[in-house]
């Protein structure tokens, strides 16, 4: 059985792209297409990819020595039988609309790179513009070339341009704009910011939906907000100063 030289675990809510590139650059790789094409799967931000269509991951599992299952749960297969009138997708075993993820523009936190050295899959959520781990927007743009992040790249915190993003300045914004954010990582089970100013309001009707509710109804406000009369097409809306109206604050 083929293995990789390098390999290591996958991190709590990674992405499986990142983790890719990850293992590209930990074999000193020159590009993620090795490895994919080692694996017999297509490149992730292809159509149809791995991550949206059931694959086969077993040489995948076999070169990272990583559990099939796990690779799998980073995947967003189709819900079969679901009632909503969209495609609906499983992101980590929660449910989804597909149109909320995006699969070749990226987001990233340059302080999360530089303390952990990996890519949430979080931060491919449309709605999720900010890290409630360290209170600043997420990058869209290389602040070296000005060209969008995509996930089309050779090195998980490099800028195909050459700059590093984890020595990029973060943009720190008010506690209160992370609610949203803060919300979906308590949903998934991911680290957050302690701190009540973060808080949402014990009676905001919001706190009880699951993700697949939370964010239809985050962007059908958004939506309405900015005019836009259909929001399934993954437009870019920044929802902080919403989430600040609807969210509410627990003090």
């Amino acid at each position: 059985m083929i293995k990789l030289l390098k390999t290591e675990p996958l991190q709590c809510g990674e992405s499986l792209p990142g983790y890719i590139l990850r293992l590209t650059e930990l074999n000193y790789y020159d590009r993620p297409s090795r490895i994919t094409s080692l694996a017999g799967v297509p490149i992730a931000t292809t159509t149809p990819s791995f991550m949206t269509t059931p694959g086969d991951l077993t040489l995948l599992a076999t070169l990272s020595d990583v559990p099939v299952e796990e690779l799998q749960r980073r995947t967003y297969p189709a819900v079969q039988r679901h009632k909503m009138p969209f495609r609906v997708v499983s992101f980590f075993g929660h449910p989804v609309s597909h149109s909320v993820i995006t699969y070749d523009s990226a987001k990233i936190c340059p302080a999360c790179l530089q303390e952990i050295g990996c890519c949430h899959a979080v931060w491919d959520l449309l709605p999720v513009t900010t890290c409630p781990v360290h209170t600043c927007l997420l990058l869209r743009h290389c602040p070296g070339c000005r060209k969008r992040i995509s996930w089309k790249r050779t090195k998980l915190c490099v800028c195909d341009c050459g700059f590093d993003w984890r020595n990029s300045a973060v943009s720190l914004i008010d506690q209160r704009e992370i609610k949203l954010a803060q919300l979906v990582h308590q949903l998934l089970q991911l680290p957050v910011r302690a701190n009540s100013a973060t808080a949402c309001a014990n009676d905001n009707p919001l706190l009880s939906l699951d993700l697949l509710h939370l964010f239809t109804a985050v962007l059908f406000i958004a939506g309405q907000n900015e005019g836009f009369t259909d929001i399934t097409g993954g437009t870019y809306v920044d929802i902080r100063q919403l989430a600040l109206q609807f969210l509410g604050s627990s003090e």
